[in-house]
C-alpha cells in the first residue's frame, strides 16, 4: 500500500449538495459527511475541514475552515479524511480499531467509541507492546502472505480516566514515536471485537469467545469505515476483504476495557487468548495447503 500525503490549501472546499453521513458519534449525531463531483471524493467534517481525493492517487487536499486550526484539521483528518481515503485512493479497508503488535502480529481491539479501544492498548503498552493503530487500523485483505495490518499516522487519544489511571500524560504517544514505521505492514494475529455487558457478580467476566465466520463478518463490519455512497463494485469489493479477513483471522467477542478495576484481568485474558488463536491460525493454513 502506497503512502498518503496530507495538502493543506486555504481556498473556499466545494459543498457538494448529495452529502452522506459516513460517520456518526455514539449518539448518533453526524460527524463527517461525503459526496463525489466527478472522480473525486470529498469528506467533510463540519467546522474542521473539506478533504478531497481520488482513486489511484496519493494526495489527499485539506481545504480548512478559516476557524480551523492546524491541530484540528489533522485530528479531522486522522479521524475521517484518512479511513476514507485509504479505502477509495489505495484500494484497502479499515477499522474503527485500535491495536498494540505482539510475537504473532497484531492484536487488534475494535469496538463504537467509549468501548475501550484505546484504554486496551494503552495498557497492553505498559507491558511492553508496541502500539500499532489508534482508533483506526488499515488492513490489506489481499497480500499473498496474509491479512496484513498497515501502521497509519496517528495521534494516541487516551482519555482522562485512563490517563490518570496510569499516571500518563493523554497525547503522549503517536506514530510518530515508531519513526519510519509509519505505513509498514504487519500480519493480523487476533480480531477482539469488545462489547458492554451487564456481569452477574460483581468481579465476574466471560472469557473471549470465537465468533463463527457469519457472526465475526457481520461484527467487524458493523465496524468498518466505508466511502457513502459506494457503487455496486466498490460494496463487492468491501464484502470480499472482509470475508478474507474473518476467513484467516480470528475474530472473537470481549468484554469491553472500561472497567479500570478489572484491566489487570482483562489483559491476562487476552494474553492467554493470543497463542491459541496463533496455532489454530497456522493449523488451519497448513490444513488448507495439504
Amino acid at each position: 500500500m502506497p503512502k498518503l500525503a496530507l495538502q493543506l490549501r486555504r481556498t473556499p472546499a466545494f459543498c457538494p449538495a448529495d452529502s452522506r453521513v459516513i460517520i456518526s458519534d455514539p449518539d448518533d449525531n453526524p460527524v463527517a459527511f461525503g459526496s463525489r463531483r466527478g472522480p473525486e471524493h470529498w469528506v467533510s467534517v463540519p467546522e474542521r475541514a473539506a478533504f478531497r481525493f481520488r482513486a489511484g492517487s496519493e494526495l489527499v487536499v485539506a481545504h480548512p475552515h478559516p476557524l480551523a486550526d492546524d491541530d484540528a484539521v489533522l485530528d479531522a483528518y486522522h479521524g475521517a479524511a484518512l479511513p476514507i481515503a485509504v479505502q477509495v485512493a489505495l484500494g484497502g479497508q479499515t477499522l474503527h480499531a485500535s491495536a498494540v503488535v505482539a510475537d504473532a502480529g497484531a492484536l487488534v481491539f475494535c469496538g463504537d467509541s467509549y468501548a475501550g479501544k484505546t484504554t486496551l492498548a494503552f495498557a497492553l503498552s505498559r507491558r511492553g507492546y508496541r502500539i500499532w493503530a489508534d482508533d483506526v487500523l488499515a488492513f490489506e485483505a489481499r497480500s499473498a502472505d496474509g491479512v496484513r495490518g498497515v501502521r497509519l499516522p496517528f495521534r494516541l487519544n487516551l482519555r482522562a480516566p485512563t490517563a490518570a489511571h496510569f499516571n500518563a500524560v493523554p497525547g503522549e504517544v503517536s506514530s510518530a514515536d515508531g519513526g519510519s514505521e509509519e505505513w509498514t505492514r504487519v500480519p493480523l494475529a487476533a480480531v477482539f471485537a469488545l462489547e458492554r455487558v451487564e456481569l452477574s457478580e460483581p468481579g465476574s467476566r466471560p472469557a473471549p469467545r470465537r465468533l463463527s465466520p457469519g457472526a465475526a463478518l457481520m461484527t467487524v463490519l458493523s465496524h468498518a469505515f466505508c466511502f457513502q455512497p459506494q457503487t455496486p463494485q466498490e460494496r463487492r469489493t468491501t464484502l470480499a476483504d472482509y470475508l478474507e479477513l474473518v476467513a484467516r483471522v480470528p475474530v472473537y467477542s470481549l468484554t469491553g476495557g472500561q472497567d479500570l478495576g478489572m484491566l489487570d484481568a482483562l489483559l491476562d485474558e487476552v494474553e492467554a487468548t493470543v497463542p491459541a488463536s496463533a496455532a489454530r491460525s497456522r493449523t488451519g493454513s497448513e490444513g488448507g495447503r495439504r
